[in-house]
């Protein structure tokens, strides 16, 4: 459905991943309780390791997580104007193909971030619950 990228830069990406966030009824919900369990490359210190309780295929091969859902540490120092992380942030190099997690509506889009367009893909699965995939190529 798209590429890992760094579209946002540099305000609103650090450099190229996929920021994977779910939402259900309009509100931003763990997504590390959709995806299913599988071993992963943890690289979000200060921060630790977390479950992936869902049945989900994951969106990228290898991957290699940078940061969790909620009041990580990027969200408590500030990172996000005092607000939690919506999504969960992993890498498996730039360029590596993002496949959907589950059948659904996609859409693709941009918005601005700061000064710079910002990418998106947004899958609509029809019952309340939408998948968004950030910083895409």
């Amino acid at each position: 459905i798209a590429f890992i990228g760094n579209s946002g830069a540099p305000g609103c990406s650090t450099g190229p991943h996929l920021h994977l966030e779910i939402q259900r009824d309009g509100a931003s919900v763990n997504p590390a309780g959709y995806l299913s369990a599988r071993d992963v490359v943890w690289d979000n210190a200060p921060d630790s390791s977390f479950s992936f309780t869902g049945d989900l295929v994951w969106p990228i091969e290898s991957p290699r997580i940078t940061q969790g859902f909620g009041m990580t540490h990027w969200a408590q120092t500030g990172f996000y104007s005092g607000r939690p992380h919506t999504g969960i942030d992993m890498t498996s190099g730039s360029g590596d193909a993002i496949k959907a997690m589950v059948d659904g509506t996609l859409y693709r889009g941009t918005v601005s971030c700061g000064s710079s367009p910002m990418n998106f893909v947004a899958i609509d699965h029809s019952n309340g619950v939408v998948s968004w995939y950030w910083h895409v190529q």
